[in-house]
């Protein structure tokens, strides 16, 4: 048994740590998401649009980048960059068989602009990973 605790990495204040203001936090908001995800995903599948929901997930980076570099909220140039995206992407693919032409299209601009701004920003790494994929550690009570 302590064979196998010492390759999982057991820590004695492992408990002490779970129950640590900011773990609750994270499990309370990675619940929410994860119920959020569940609902909004399954309506994305039924009108058959994943390609148009992946690709607005990846427009918010440059939202994000952009919102850094000229000093905005991040929630601002994310939303922005989205609304704009899928107005983009609505104009541009009134019919089904050019929506994937014109997702892929805002998609590839979308990076494109994102990488820039991200080569513009004074950031850290750090930033870069958080705005991307977040950090439900970093979950505040407020």
């Amino acid at each position: 048994m302590s064979a196998f605790t010492a390759t999982v990495g057991w820590r004695s204040d492992w408990f002490d740590i779970v129950r640590a203001d900011f773990m609750r936090n994270a499990f309370v908001v990675g619940a929410l998401v994860a119920v959020a995800a569940g609902i909004v995903g399954y309506f994305v599948v039924v009108r058959r649009d994943t390609f148009a929901a992946h690709a607005l997930a990846h427009v918010g980076f440059p939202g994000a980048t952009a919102a850094l570099l000229v000093g905005v909220p991040l929630l601002l140039g994310t939303s922005v960059f989205c609304v704009l995206g899928a107005l983009t992407i609505g104009v541009l693919g009134r019919d089904v068989g050019r929506r994937e032409i014109a997702t892929g299209t805002v998609l590839a601009g979308a990076t494109a602009v994102g990488v820039l701004c991200n080569a513009l920003a004074s950031g850290s790494t750090a930033t870069l990973t958080n705005v991307l994929f977040g950090n439900l550690l970093a979950v505040s009570n407020g």
